[in-house]
């Protein structure tokens, strides 16, 4: 199996396992998975995301899970604009 390819399945574990371990209550094992997924993949809004609100919803590190949460706002919003310039693109090029 190639290096992607197992980099990518570990990351996808870590995510999965670390909604095992909030549904277990177990928060400061699943903040330390997406501590790690966040530092491996830091342009994934989804992980900065999901750490800033557990943190947040367990009163746990609040300045820095609000930071987490803006900056995967932030992150989202420029995907989402770049997603819709391809999609302009697209369309102007099709009308041709």
């Amino acid at each position: 199996m190639k290096d992607d390819l197992k980099e990518k399945m570990k990351d996808g574990t870590r995510y999965l396992l670390s909604g095992v371990y909030v549904e277990a209550k177990e928060i400061d094992k699943a903040a330390k998975e997406l501590q790690t997924l966040v530092k491996r993949n830091p342009d994934n809004p989804t992980f900065k995301n999901d750490l800033g609100f557990i943190w947040a919803d367990n009163d746990m590190k609040l300045a820095e899970s609000e930071k987490l949460i803006r900056e995967a706002l932030d992150q989202d919003k420029k995907r989402q604009e770049k997603l819709n310039e391809k999609l302009k693109e697209k369309a102007r090029w099709k009308r041709r």
